[in-house]
């Protein structure tokens, strides 16, 4: 509105609002992300009236997009940090040891119980498995090495990243720090 007289008589509290903090015209955009709604950018003139021109309310409304892009993004981080937060949270509720991989076999996480391990054990029995290996081809180099359990891992783990299979277990023998263990 260019100045108060253009507002619409229903807008009696609005208009009693901008006298009230001495605007004299003024200029809302709506910020959307679909059909949510996040705010509205206002400008208002304090000092005189203003003719908001349409070539203004357009960069405005840029403005407004560019905005919302912005605390769209803001939101999506923070639920990426959320996420990866209840992620890291239950990987370290588990007491078995645990190492999470991607679709293309890639160990992207593991727990601090397979850490523990790996380090107890000397990284003797897969001594390259760690964040931001393959899986698949530690498994495969482990197999050529002579680790027995290391081949049927590797066909029952790239069974399941092909969707061939739903799940998998395998248990297989290891030394423990005084004893022999089953992990």
């Amino acid at each position: 509105f260019s100045s108060l007289g253009e507002l619409p008589g229903g807008a009696r509290t609005d208009r009693g609002n901008a006298r009230r903090y001495g605007i004299k015209s003024g200029v809302a955009i709506p910020l959307m992300a679909g059909p949510a709604s996040l705010g509205i950018l206002g400008l208002a003139t304090v000092r005189y009236e203003r003719s908001w021109s349409g070539e203004m309310v357009d960069q405005l409304r840029l403005l407004g997009e560019i905005f919302t892009a912005a605390m769209m993004r803001q939101r999506a981080d923070t639920d990426a940090r959320e996420g990866e937060a209840l992620n890291r949270a239950v990987l370290a509720s588990l007491s078995g040891a645990v190492a999470v991989v991607d679709r293309a076999g890639v160990t992207i996480r593991v727990n601090e119980t397979w850490t523990w391990l790996n380090r107890s054990f000397g990284h003797a029995l897969v001594p390259d498995l760690v964040v931001g290996v393959s899986y698949l081809e530690a498994c495969q180099r482990a197999a050529e090495r002579g680790v027995q359990e290391a081949q049927p891992a590797l066909v029952g783990i790239r069974a399941v990243l092909e969707r061939t299979r739903a799940g998998f277990s395998l248990e297989y023998s290891g030394p423990g720090l005084d004893q022999a263990g089953w992990w």
